[in-house]
């Protein structure tokens, strides 16, 4: 199962899905490397979790689609939430940002697979819902992690201080 998450089976999957993570960077620039990396490989595990509860209430003998579908749609999430769109324009008399272009992709890769795709992807918004709303609790760990980070550097400061 964790195997089937890391890699798409197609190179159109592959390319739209590659695009979409490519315009994700933003997260790991505005959190850092380390903090969207923990996050990447949390609603990964998250998707999975909830990919193989779903496959299994609903009976579904081939699975999900293959590919990192969960990582790709929890980064929806606060795409949707934090990210502005910065312009807009009419397009066949519609009103639309420049965010439309992304969601356009995620479609396309929502709908590659239909319902195999669309469930695996709804699984990944599912996990990016659960850790926006910190419904597991991970801003508090985070934060007591960092705590506690920030007292060892402190200490270790402390102790490279000659004595007179």
């Amino acid at each position: 199962m964790m195997a089937q998450a890391l890699a798409f089976t197609t190179a159109g999957e592959l390319l739209v899905g590659s695009l979409l993570l490519y315009g994700f960077r933003v997260f790991e620039r505005q959190a850092g490397t380390e903090a969207y990396g923990s996050r990447v490989v949390f609603v990964g595990v998250l998707s999975a979790l909830l990919q193989l509860g779903l496959g299994a209430a609903l009976r579904e003998p081939h699975g999900f689609a293959s590919g990192p579908y969960g990582v790709v749609f929890a980064m929806f999430v606060p795409f949707c939430l934090d990210v502005p769109a910065t312009s807009r324009f009419t397009f066949l008399g519609l009103a639309l940002t420049d965010k439309a272009f992304t969601y356009a992709l995620g479609l396309q890769l929502l709908l590659l697979h239909g319902r195999l795709s669309a469930l695996a992807g709804l699984c990944g918004l599912a996990a990016g819902a659960l850790v926006r709303l910190d419904v597991l609790g991970l801003r508090r760990l985070a934060r007591a992690v960092e705590e506690e980070r920030a007292e060892g550097d402190d200490a270790a400061e402390d102790d490279d201080e000659p004595e007179c």
